[in-house]
């Protein structure tokens, strides 16, 4: 917070609206840094959450830049997507 920050708590469900509201339609920049093991507040995986989560919350001229690792496919994968490397 001391450098501009401003904490958002994702385990409600509701952290993209939270975002796009404190913003004004979305941030300047974001960055995705959790990669393919991203899960819900449940435990469930769900890889493309994060991604998707970002490009929701970052405005239309924003800037993302992905930290977090993707796979090119994955067979155990949740999702048929996931399990060909689609977000």
């Amino acid at each position: 917070e001391a450098a501009g920050a401003i904490p958002v708590d994702d385990s409600k469900g509701e952290h993209v609206e939270e975002i796009l509201e404190r913003t004004g339609g979305g941030a300047d920049r974001g960055c995705e840094c959790v990669g393919y093991q991203a899960h819900d507040p449940q435990g469930h995986e769900k890889p493309e959450s994060t991604m998707n989560d970002l490009v929701a919350s970052v405005r239309a001229t924003g800037g993302i830049g992905v930290v977090g690792v993707f796979l090119p496919q994955d067979e155990g994968a949740p999702t048929e997507l996931t399990r060909e490397g689609k977000l």
